[in-house]
This record gives C-alpha cells, structure tokens and sequence, in this order.
C-alpha cells in the first residue's frame, strides 16, 4: 500500500491549510458567530475543490482534512448560542464522503475517506447505498457515537470492520461482506437479506431479531439458530467459527497451456517462491479436464486451496497452427471461480494483457496485480508478491 507514503507527501499541504484557517479565524475573533460561520463555509469549499483536484496529494490531503469537520473542538468549530461548540459543517462533509465513495474505485483515496466516516459524531441513518468500503473501519470513535439503522443497501465492506460497533437495525441489504469483521458488534433487527457473507466474523455479536433470508455464504456457525425465515432467533452472542488449516496449505495456478520458455520461466519462478514460502502448488492440465462437468472439477480443486494465481501472457503468431500462448478462455473462467471462492487472488500478466480477468476494474478486496517485468531479479519478484502473500497467511 502507498497511503502512509502518500499522506506523508501531503502532510505539509494539510499542515499549510490548516494554518491558513487557524490564522483567518484568529483575525476574526472579535467578530460574530456569523462572520466566523461564513470563514468555516469557505474553508469547507476550498476542501471540496481539493477533493476535486487531478493532483493527488491535494486529493489525499483534503481527505484528511475532512474529518476535522467532525471536530467540534477544532479550529473548525464555532459556538452556538447556547455557548456550546459544535461543527456547523459535519452533516455536509458526511455528505461528500459518501458521494465520492459511491464512484471511487478502491485504493489511497478510498481507504482514506472511508476510515475517515468514523469520525463522524454519529453514523445513526447515514445513507451509505452503494459506496465503496472496502477495507474500512467503520466502528465509530465518538463515544456517543452510533450506526444504528444505517443504510448499506449494496454497499462494499469486504475486509472492512464493524468491530465493536453499534449497528441495530441497520440495512445491509445485498451488501458485500466478504471477510468483514463484525465481532462483538450489536446487530440486532439488522437485515442482511441477499448479502454476501461469505468468510464474515459474526464471533461475540449480538443478533437477536436479525434477517439472514437469502444471504450467501452465511456462517456455517451461525445456522442452528436461524429459524425457517432465517431470522436469528438466540439472544446469546454468536458463536466463533472454527477453522482447519491445512498442514501445508495449496495455492492455484491457472495459465495456458502452451508458453514460451521466458513465460515457463516466470511460472517457475513464482511456484519456486510460494514452496520457500511454505505453500504447495496445484494446477489443473489442459489435459486433465474432465469430458463433462468441467466446472465441478475447477471448484474440487479450487476447494482446497487457500489462494490462486492466475497467469495472463501475451500470445505471439504462430506460423504452425497450433493453439497459441496466452490467456485461455478458462484462464478467465478459472479466475472468476476462484474469486467466488474467496481466495485471495494474484493476477500475474504480461503488457499487452489487459482484458477480462486482467482488466484494471478487477483489482479490489484480495485481489492484488503483478505485472511482469523484463529484468526482475528474484527479489523484485518476491516483493511485488508480498501484499497477496500476506492475504494467504491470515486466510
């Protein structure tokens, strides 16, 4: 990830604007709470347009600044007439966020902004439908702090968190919840209908009154207490699930059939290093393909292993007719199975290798892309594949 190096680029900007306020609304003291509401409007706008910026630093670094909106404490707060502070403008900058992260795909900008969300003074009905908040910490930090009856309608939270949180009644209708943690969470009266659950962390959390009916991938654990319209039906807080690792765990390898030796060479290598990793490797031959049913056996295989690496490489001319180098229509088909499986995915390809499973659109929660580069030594290999190695280790 490059966030911590990106923030840290757009540290002196924050800092600069920050003065800037802080130096505008110390002229203005002496003036009324109308002046000094009219200084926090455009301080908020001039956040908005960075937000709108091609530069990304100023992207990242309004991001940030956003959430002192949140913080009535901050040079950003004003009293009221009670003499109270509050944060004039928390409701509009909960508002962007959740726009912007309806269109943003996932990466630096996402992340920031989703985590931002927490900072808000609450969460209770926020509209969250379809946004992207993949990878989020979502649990509030203000103490009074809540996301009760939030909406998630077809929101994104895979591999986010909603540890501890309190989030009765919330929607989280066919919402993806992929290996979201909800340990310890209340739940109770939330909806989960159609929503995909699959790897979801339900241990310790409250879901009294709670709808599962057509969710998908619900928690093995979580079934003997869901009564025939799938509502859970115990006041106890969820069981943990149980897990068996395997003694030595298999990754996938999907890549065609036919390759150059500079393309067998990278397969070699990346087999080579998942097996010093501690990984064995597991590959369906073009050969082994079963006359019928072909998909039963991808998904036998793809069952047992706890990761998949899929190869997409050029496919040169070939002047004998036979059957190309290159991406295969089940290199995509292979692919597409094993992210319905929940495994973290390594997408390797070659330049010129840009469609379908290897389209930039793919990339998002466990799905990580290495392109190949001519020159790499074994250790810029390894590196490039350290973000995905990380996923099968917590799988």
């Amino acid at each position: 990830m490059l966030v911590a190096t990106n923030v840290g680029a757009s540290i002196s900007i924050v800092s600069g604007v920050v003065a800037a306020l802080v130096a505008t609304l110390g002229v203005m003291g002496y003036q009324n709470r109308r002046a000094r509401l009219s200084v926090v409007r455009g301080a908020f706008n001039d956040v908005v347009a960075a937000l709108a910026s091609d530069d990304t630093r100023q992207q990242l670094a309004a991001a940030v600044l956003l959430r002192r909106f949140f913080d009535s404490s901050s040079e950003l707060g004003i009293r009221d007439l009670t003499g109270r502070r509050r944060t004039p403008y928390a409701g509009e900058a909960l508002s962007v966020m959740a726009a912007v992260l309806r269109g943003l795909p996932s990466g630096d900008l996402q992340k920031l902004l989703a985590d931002g969300l927490a900072y808000a003074p609450t969460l209770e009905r926020a509209d969250f439908q379809r946004t992207n908040l993949q990878g989020a910490y979502l649990s509030p930090r203000q103490h009074d702090g809540t996301l009760e009856h939030a909406d998630f309608y077809r929101a994104d939270l895979s591999g986010g968190s909603l540890k501890n949180a309190r989030a009765a009644n919330a929607v989280f209708y066919q919402a993806r919840l992929r290996d979201t943690v909800l340990r310890n969470a209340d739940l109770r009266g939330a909806n989960f209908y159609d929503a995909d659950l699959t790897g979801a962390n339900f241990a310790g959390a409250q879901l009294e009154g709670a709808s599962f009916a057509l969710a998908r991938g619900t928690p093995s654990e979580l079934e003997p207490f869901l009564d025939s319209e799938r509502h859970y039906v115990s006041g106890a807080p969820a069981p943990a699930a149980t897990h068996d690792r395997p003694t030595r765990p298999a990754v996938f390898l999907s890549l065609p059939s036919h390759r150059t030796a500079i393309q067998e060479g990278v397969c070699d290598r990346t087999t080579t290093l998942l097996r010093q990793e501690g990984f064995e490797t597991l590959r369906l031959p073009r050969n082994e393909y079963p006359p019928s049913d072909a998909f039963s056996e991808v998904y036998r295989r793809l069952s047992g292993c706890v990761g998949a690496v899929v190869f997409g490489m050029r496919q040169p001319q070939r002047a004998d007719g036979e059957p190309s180098p290159g991406a295969t229509p089940w290199t995509h088909v292979e692919a597409g199975m094993a992210y319905a499986c929940n495994l973290p995915l390594l997408i390797v390809r070659e330049s010129g290798v840009n469609s379908g499973a290897f389209d930039d659109s793919v990339a998002g929660h466990r799905t990580f892309f290495l392109d190949v580069q001519d020159g790499w030594d074994d250790e810029s290999f390894a590196s490039a594949m350290r973000p995905w190695l990380a996923q099968l280790v917590q799988s």
